[in-house]
């Protein structure tokens, strides 16, 4: 191989490794709470739509940002799994789950729910479509959520803060990510 060949192979090799992807994630920070020592409530946002590239990204320094819009997640889980069934569930009905931004109406976006995970904007959770939540810099969600688990009911008010997240890839492994 040539000088020339090889100079050329490092350099796209160098400008390979060190291009980077950086990916900002908004979202509003989880609302979990112990519920009989056996289960918690966990509400979270999830990003309402894909991401997108910034307008100051390059080559070099890509710039991706989560949608500016959120929605909510609601699950009722065993508080040592996480994930998968709750065993310790035998019966549970959302009765009501509303939320607030500063300076706006309460608004409520699910009654008479019953199951122990509820996902917005999936089409299995949802009987009709419900609008995002706006994700807003330095704002904090009111949250109000009432349920029977167990034949028990149970209420809870939160907030919920908001949360911008970086993650810095080199691009050639976020792109494989994304």
């Amino acid at each position: 191989m040539g000088y020339f060949v090889k100079s050329s192979f490092l350099i796209l090799i160098t400008i390979g490794l060190s291009s980077c992807t950086s990916f900002n994630l908004r979202e509003y920070k989880p609302f979990v709470r112990s519920i009989d020592g056996k289960s918690e409530l966990h509400i979270s946002t999830y990003p309402a739509w894909f991401p997108k590239k910034q307008p100051n990204s390059n080559s070099i320094n890509k710039k991706i940002e989560s949608h500016d819009e959120v929605y909510f997640q609601i699950s009722i889980r065993d508080i040592n799994k996480k994930f998968g069934p709750n065993t310790h569930i035998n019966s549970v009905k959302i009765h009501s789950f509303s939320y607030k931004l500063p300076n706006e109406s309460e608004i409520e976006i699910l009654a008479d729910y019953d199951g122990s995970y509820w996902m917005q904007g999936n089409p299995n959770h949802n009987g009709h479509k419900l609008t995002a939540i706006p994700y807003r810099t330095d704002s904090i969600l009111s949250i109000k959520i009432k349920f029977t688990l167990n034949g028990e009911l149970y209420f809870y008010e939160g907030k919920m803060k908001a949360k911008e997240s970086k993650t810095v890839l080199p691009t050639s492994i976020a792109n494989r990510s994304i």
